[in-house]
């Protein structure tokens, strides 16, 4: 069935971080990279409700307080500059 649970929790922090990097570098020279974003994003939702709906297990539910603080860190990094 794939990776474990924080495995794949990493995996979905890292290209959430990725595109919102490449939205904050490349969005000056290509304005549309925005919308192009937001669509991939759509897109994404969609692929992945299916795949837990049909194709995996659900999840073992675990509490999170919110968004490590790592992961956190280099957002505000990246917001900055």
């Amino acid at each position: 069935m794939g990776k474990g649970g924080s495995a794949r929790t990493v995996d979905d922090y890292n290209e959430i971080v990725m595109q919102f990097c490449f939205v904050n570098l490349f969005g000056v020279a290509f304005p549309i990279t925005g919308l192009l974003a937001l669509i991939s994003n759509l897109v994404e939702i969609v692929v992945d409700s299916r795949k837990l709906c049909f194709h995996t297990r659900r999840p073992f539910a675990q509490r999170a307080s919110s968004i490590p603080d790592m992961w956190m860190k280099i957002l505000k990094c990246v917001a900055l500059f």
